[in-house]
C-alpha cells in the first residue's frame, strides 16, 4: 500500500534499475519494510541499500527490547492511535508529534495510519512512524484523531477517545451524535470546545492543544534561496488553498497596500487538493486578483505548489520577514507558531482557533466582519456546507488588514519585539514537551480506571 512518486512528472519514464536504486525514494520503501532484499551484489549501490535495511532493523530490535521491558513491568499505559501520518499537512503533524512524545514519556504506542501515503517524509522521519507499528494489547485506550464524519466506531470494548477539531462556529448534527458515541472528547482548542458545547456535545471534552516541535521550527537556521530571489521585505503565508484559509482577503489586501515599486513580496506556499493541475488552477486564481486588484503596477507575488516536507519547512519560513493568513477559521493553526518560533511576526484574523495563543500583545490580530452561511460546495468539503463562517468580504475588514500588513513593514522593529512574547507562551504551552504532558495525565488517569 506505500507509494512514493519517483517524480513530479505524468510522463512514462524508463529509468535505468541502478538509478531507481540510487534514489531516495526506493532507499524510503526499502526502510519501510515495502521491499525486502533477499540477494544483493557487491556493488556500493547494493550494499548501501543492504545497510539501510540493517540499520532500520537494529533500530526495530533496540525498540522491541525497550517495549518488552515496559510490557513485562504492567505498569505503563498502552494506546492506539489513529489517524494520518505521512503526509505534511497538520492532522499529520498534529499524530506524528503526540505519538512520538508519549512513546518518550513511556507509553506504549501503535499508530493507525489510516493512509500510508508517505513521499512527504524523510528517511528519519518514516523510520520512527515505522517502528510505532508494532501491537499493543487488547485493552489499550483507543484514540480516534480523525474529523467525526470519518469516523468508524466498532464494538470494542476499550476505551474510545475522539480527538478532533473544528473550523466553523457550528457544526452538522451528524458531528454532536459522533462525539456523543466516544467516551470522551479531545480537542486542539478552547474554540474547538466551546463550538461543541454550544451545539450539544455531551461527553467530557479536554483541551489538548496541537504542538510544535521547537526543536525544528528555531531562528538560528539557513534561509531558503529562492530563485529568482524574494524582495527585501517578503510575506509569507502557508496553507492548502481553499476558501477557508482567506486567500481572496490576503490578495486584495497585499494588492492594495502595496505597489511594484515596494521592495515587498509575498511568498504564497499552498497546494490545491482537488484540481488535476494544481499549480495552474493557483496559479489562474492569483493572476485573476491581480488583474482586478493590482493597478497597472502591481506588487510582486511568488508561489510555491509543491509540498515541502517538514524538515524543510523552516528554510522556507526563514526566508520570509513576516507571517500573513487571513483565515476564515482554524481548529488550531500551527503555522502560525512555526512562523514565529522561526522568528517571523504574526499576522492574523482575530476569530477561532489561533487566538488561544494570539493576542493584541504578541501579533496583529484584525477583527472579523460578520458570520455567513457558506453555500454548499464553497469549501470542496462536505461538513462545511450551509456552515457559520466570517465573511471577510466588507471593504472595511480588507481595509483594515491592508493597514495592518502595511503597519507591520513600516514598523518592523516592534513587530519582532511583540513576537518574542508569541515565543515564550509557544514554548511553555504548546511545544511538542508541553503538549505531550497534557495528553500523559490525562492518559494516566484512564489507565488508572481501566484498570481497577
Amino acid at each position: 500500500d506505500l507509494h512514493i512518486p519517483y517524480s513530479e512528472s505524468q510522463e512514462t519514464h524508463e529509468i535505468e534499475s541502478d538509478m531507481i536504486k540510487k534514489s531516495k525514494a526506493f532507499q524510503k520503501l526499502v526502510i519501510l519494510g515495502a521491499f525486502s532484499i533477499v540477494e544483493a551484489n557487491d556493488s556500493r549501490i547494493e550494499q548501501n541499500l543492504i545497510k539501510l535495511q540493517k540499520d532500520h532493523k537494529k533500530k526495530e530490535d533496540e525498540l522491541q527490547s525497550i517495549e518488552e521491558t515496559r510490557m513485562d513491568s504492567g505498569n505503563g499505559p498502552e494506546i492506539v492511535l489513529k489517524g494520518h501520518f505521512y503526509d505534511a499537512g497538520g492532522y499529520s503533524k498534529v499524530n506524528r508529534n503526540l505519538a512520538i512524545i508519549l512513546h518518550k514519556m513511556g507509553v506504549k504506542v501503535e499508530i493507525n495510519p489510516t493512509s500510508t501515503r508517505n513521499s512527504d517524509l524523510n528517511e528519519i522521519e518514516a523510520s520512527q512512524m515505522n517502528l510505532l507499528k508494532r501491537k499493543v494489547g487488547k485493552n489499550a485506550i483507543k484514540i480516534d484523531s480523525i474529523i467525526p464524519s470519518f469516523s468508524e466506531m466498532s464494538g470494542t470494548l476499550s476505551y474510545r477517545i475522539l480527538y478532533t477539531t473544528v473550523e466553523s462556529c457550528s457544526i452538522p448534527k451528524q458531528t454532536v451524535d459522533v462525539c456523543n458515541a466516544y467516551n470522551e472528547v479531545w480537542v486542539t482548542s478552547d474554540f474547538c470546545k466551546d463550538v461543541l458545547l454550544k451545539h450539544g456535545v455531551k461527553r467530557e471534552i479536554y483541551v489538548i492543544p496541537s504542538s510544535v516541535d521547537v526543536n525544528l521550527y528555531k531562528e538560528n537556521i539557513k534561509p531558503h534561496l529562492f530563485r529568482p530571489p524574494l524582495k527585501p521585505f517578503s510575506f509569507i503565508s502557508v496553507f492548502g488553498w481553499s476558501y477557508r484559509k482567506g486567500y481572496d482577503a490576503l490578495l486584495k489586501a497585499y494588492l492594495q497596500s502595496f505597489t511594484g515599486d515596494d521592495p515587498v513580496s509575498l511568498l504564497i506556499v499552498s497546494r490545491y487538493q482537488y484540481a488535476t493541475d494544481s499549480s495552474k488552477f493557483i496559479k489562474q486564481e492569483i493572476d485573476k486578483y491581480i488583474k482586478q486588484y493590482g493597478g497597472n503596477n502591481p506588487p510582486h507575488i511568488a508561489r510555491c505548489n509543491k509540498v515541502i516536507p517538514e524538515h524543510c519547512m523552516p528554510n522556507i519560513y526563514k526566508a520570509a520577514s513576516a507571517f500573513v493568513l487571513p483565515s476564515r477559521g482554524e481548529g488550531f493553526g500551527m503555522p502560525y507558531c512555526e512562523a514565529s518560533m522561526c522568528g517571523l511576526p504574526v499576522i492574523s484574523t482575530n476569530y477561532s482557533g489561533q487566538t488561544m495563543f494570539l493576542n493584541k500583545d504578541n501579533s496583529y490580530l484584525v477583527d472579523i466582519d460578520n458570520l455567513i452561511k457558506l453555500k454548499p460546495g464553497m469549501m470542496h468539503v462536505h461538513y462545511w456546507d450551509n456552515q457559520l463562517f466570517p465573511d471577510l468580504t466588507s471593504k472595511e475588514f480588507i481595509d483594515k488588514f491592508a493597514e495592518t500588513m502595511k503597519y507591520v513593514y513600516n514598523n518592523y522593529e516592534e513587530s519582532i519585539n511583540k513576537n518574542k512574547l508569541l515565543q515564550q507562551y509557544i514554548i511553555k504551552e504548546i511545544s511538542k514537551e508541553a503538549a505531550g504532558k497534557k495528553a500523559k495525565a490525562r492518559i494516566d488517569e484512564i489507565w488508572k480506571q481501566i484498570r481497577k
